[in-house]
């Protein structure tokens, strides 16, 4: 990235003007807020040409470090315009505008900032890219178009953290609701055939029992024959018409159990008889074997590799939110926002729309995840790049898609300058080659690699170790779960009071 410091050299220039002369066969320039002084130097007495830029800062293209002299220019068109010195034989002077604005029309038809400039012929032309539009093509004149820019938003992307709910997190809401409902089924389903097949398999069998104990007829039910008033070898054990619980009578406990052990891949001692039981048991063995393994194999995954969920990935997604939006004082967007139609996407986030001058509070607030950037993309790429130069992590993201489609980014020109037709061959050729490319993809070192490590929209999944609060959920469940079993066991030990 082109950097050029300018050395502040106080009483030695008038206006204590800041000085750096160019490398060999390069122009010298020089560079001071509002002052246009003349100096000449005998290594470049030679060139007798001056030209006159204006300088307004445009991230990262071109901007300063310092806000009074000496001043530190950085930017790919820094370069971009030392090749158009040398290429063309002059030298070059920055004129910084007080306002810092690009500037806007007034109702008199006169500009303010960087375009009154040019409109007053000030300057012979611009440091920095215009956006072209119809009202500044009519007061002044573009270059080819140097880059194609588009507006995009920019916010902090979600930071990897502990998540209590993590172990519910491998099915949706509905996928449990569904389950629940299903082991439910299943419980009502074993029990009904349970207790069918025990009560039609009972009843044949006490009728038996009546018959050949030699007694005759027995009403049903009455399991106590003629000679059962004294107690024989066996009848110390419950017979079918004892007060002892029939083979159906826990059905609705035997299938409860184990329906939950089968579901939660546990053991059971009970074992179904009856056939339709035994199909309704192995068809939900088989179910709950499935729904283990995914269960089991997506929260491995969610745990290994986790998926962030983006606060917002358009600008439908973004007026849903509650998340401000900063946007540059008097320009294009800033304008369009406020002067919305109704119903439309832009009416709706004024309310989230926050317009500031200062820049510099702005972007600390951005750097802390406080808002959301809404600006041209080449200036949202550079703040990122800022960011993560001083973080060492990628850890703000572009959301998809562009807004109001792409625009020319050209250098300006007051109306008939001659100095159009010197820069436009320059302009295309470094254009075509792709050199201008290159430098701006030079002076983003950090965004480059942070497209690199994660091609899908800049986000990058990565590792982490669980934590204890990772945990906190499960330990909640056991928990709740020790509680009810604690609730039960003093509910047994009342009731039995209470029998006794």
């Amino acid at each position: 990235m082109g950097t050029w410091l300018l050395n502040d050299l106080a009483g030695r220039i008038p206006g204590n003007m800041g000085l750096r002369t160019c490398p060999k066969h390069y122009a010298c320039w020089w560079l001071y807020k509002n002052v246009r002084t003349l100096v000449y130097i005998n290594k470049y007495k030679n060139i007798n040409v001056i030209t006159d830029i204006s300088l307004l800062q445009f991230w990262p293209f071109i901007f300063l470090n310092a806000s009074y002299p000496p001043y530190e220019v950085k930017g790919s068109l820094v370069e971009t315009m030392h090749i158009f010195a040398h290429k063309l034989g002059f030298c070059f002077e920055y004129v910084v505008p007080e306002s810092l604005v690009y500037g806007i029309e007034l109702p008199n038809g006169t500009w303010t900032g960087l375009m009154g400039q040019l409109t007053r012929r000030e300057v012979d032309m611009s440091g920095g890219v215009f956006t072209q539009t119809v009202p500044r093509g009519k007061v002044i004149d573009f270059s080819l178009p140097l880059y194609v820019s588009d507006l995009a938003i920019g916010y902090m992307r979600p930071q990897l953290e502990p998540d209590i709910a993590g172990f519910i997190k491998p099915f949706t809401l509905l996928v449990w609701l569904l389950l629940l409902v299903a082991v439910g089924t299943v419980i009502i389903c074993i029990w009904f055939f349970q207790y069918q097949h025990a009560r039609l398999s009972t009843v044949p069998s006490r009728r038996c029992d009546q018959l050949c104990s030699g007694g005759g007829s027995v009403p049903l039910g009455d399991a106590s024959g003629p000679g059962d008033d004294a107690q024989g070898p066996g009848d110390d054990t419950p017979g079918p018409g004892d007060d002892a619980q029939g083979p159906g009578d826990d059905a609705g406990g035997q299938a409860f159990l184990w329906t939950l052990a089968a579901t939660l891949s546990q053991g059971s001692t009970w074992w179904p008889v009856a056939a339709t039981v035994r199909v309704l048991t192995g068809t939900w063995l088989l179910m709950a074997f499935v729904l283990g393994s995914v269960y089991r194999s997506n929260l491995m995954a969610m745990l290994t590799l986790p998926i962030l969920q983006l606060p917002f990935n358009s600008l439908e997604e973004l007026v849903q939110t509650n998340i401000k939006v900063f946007t540059v004082p008097d320009n294009f967007l800033a304008s369009a926002i406020q002067e919305a139609r109704p119903g439309t996407l832009l009416q709706r986030l004024q309310k989230q729309q926050v317009i500031n001058k200062d820049i510099e509070g702005a972007k600390v607030k951005i750097t802390l995840g406080q808002l959301a950037f809404f600006t041209n993309r080449p200036t949202l790429e550079a703040l990122i790049d800022t960011i993560t130069a001083k973080s060492k992590k990628c850890s703000h993201y572009i959301a998809k898609g562009s807004y109001f489609g792409s625009s020319s980014l050209s250098l300006a020109f007051p109306k008939g300058s001659p100095l159009k037709q010197k820069i436009d061959p320059l302009v295309r050729g470094l254009r075509d080659f792709g050199i201008l490319d290159y430098l701006y993809r030079k002076s983003l070192p950090f965004l480059t690699r942070c497209e690199k490590e994660d091609p899908v929209n800049g986000l990058h999944n990565q590792l982490r170790p669980l934590q204890l609060n990772d945990f906190y959920g499960v330990f909640i469940v056991y928990l709740v779960g020790m509680f009810l079993g604690l609730l039960a066991f003093l509910l047994e030990l009342a009731c039995r009071t209470l029998i006794e």
